[in-house]
């Protein structure tokens, strides 16, 4: 064992995932298997509404074989203040309805949206007439299985799960809100499973255009082991394929791989979103998101936000059709797909981990899998202008 006198710190105090002071100490020789108390002292306000981390990284004072000078050897972040939610303001306004046949369009200032109602489907969100959401904002329970999951033989076993919403008994309620002034609410109640699941979704549309989103699985009867997935999947127009999001990154993270990617603010674009594995399969997702915005060329486009807990979200230019090899195992690979014409981006709340722990065959920990029970969560929509 050694000291470690050839190491100095570098720390890194984060406000909303975007740094705002660094230091550091250069003196900090430690004998194996002892431990000393390193004073960090920063000079920043802390503001009660934001969120602050610190991070800490290890470097090399002078090169050592195979290692260069000033090369991390390890590094941790801390959460230092979770921060407190700052009020909501008053958005002045109403909502116009018109309900016509199957569908009842929504207009909130420059915001338009429409939704079906019978198969309670949002089927277009745009502002000053630019679609941003082509269709969507649906229950899905399912992802691109990865080779772990294969496996685990969850590429038969959960697929149950795969087209769940799709055979639901569905019904629409809608009317003016009695908790947003000026606001509409649309309810969607769907039955799945043989009854055996209540999916409930909440859309309260505010006279600015802002749409929250409340979730709610209802594990009514039945036993199921694992579902794959717990979220929404919206399909967005192309054009907002400049990504910022404010959880853990740069690098994709799953509930059971994250430690190594810190929270921060990161920009990418959508083509660096999905990783080509040999074979297609489940890539890109971000864990611990606050928000996430998909933006044009002119920096304008959407931004959706936690309400309640933090989320995994993902955007990729392929849909589970393009990366789902079916029950057969069809084998292809990440080399021969073919963009679509738009954005798959999933908002869940969960999704199981991607184990691998001790082998292929071994599935991700039970504390990782997402079980058969009644899930809640929430999150925002709102335009970028």
């Amino acid at each position: 064992f050694r000291d470690t006198e050839n190491l100095y710190l570098v720390w890194q105090l984060l406000e909303n995932g975007l740094s705002v002071e660094t230091g550091k100490i250069e003196a900090m020789k430690v004998m194996p298997q002892n431990s000393v108390v390193l004073p960090i002292r920063w000079k920043t306000i802390f503001k009660p509404t934001a969120e602050y981390h610190l991070n800490i990284s290890y470097r090399l004072k002078a090169a050592e074989p195979f290692l260069s000078k000033g090369g991390e050897i390890a590094y941790e972040q801390f959460e230092v203040q979770a921060g407190i939610k700052p009020t909501d303001l008053v958005v002045k306004g109403n909502v116009k309805a018109i309900a016509s046949g199957d569908e009842l369009l929504l207009t909130a200032k420059d915001v338009q949206m429409a939704f079906h109602l019978k198969t309670g489907e949002c089927t277009r969100y745009a502002v000053g007439g630019n679609p941003y959401i082509l269709r969507g904002i649906l229950p899905n329970f399912w992802r691109a299985p990865t080779d772990n999951d294969f496996g685990a033989g969850w590429n038969r076993k959960l697929r149950i799960w795969r087209e769940a919403y799709t055979t639901a008994t569905t019904e629409v309620f809608h009317k003016p809100s009695e908790n947003i002034k000026g606001g509409y609410e649309v309810r969607v109640i769907r039955r799945l499973m043989n009854d055996d699941v209540r999916f409930e979704q909440l859309f309260l549309v505010y006279p600015d255009g802002q749409l929250d989103v409340d979730n709610r699985f209802i594990a009514v009867k039945g036993k199921y082991s694992v579902i794959p997935r717990m979220g929404s999947l919206l399909e967005v127009s192309k054009q907002l394929s400049n990504i910022t999001w404010f959880g853990r990154g740069p690098e994709e993270s799953y509930w059971d791989r994250k430690t190594s990617q810190l929270v921060g603010q990161y920009q990418q674009t959508l083509a660096e979103q999905y990783f080509p594995y040999a074979r297609p399969q489940e890539s890109g997702n971000k864990t611990d998101v606050r928000w996430i915005r998909l933006l044009d060329k002119k920096g304008k486009g959407l931004e959706i936000k936690t309400l309640n807990q933090l989320l995994n979200v993902s955007a990729l230019p392929y849909s589970h059709d393009d990366l789902d090899p079916q029950v057969t195992k069809a084998q292809f690979h990440s080399g021969e797909l073919d963009e679509r014409d738009r954005i798959f981006l999933h908002v869940d709340f969960l999704q199981t981990g991607v184990g691998g722990v001790d082998s292929w065959y071994t599935p991700a920990l039970e504390k990782y899998q997402i079980r058969f029970q009644d899930y809640q969560w929430q999150y925002q929509i709102q335009p970028v202008r």
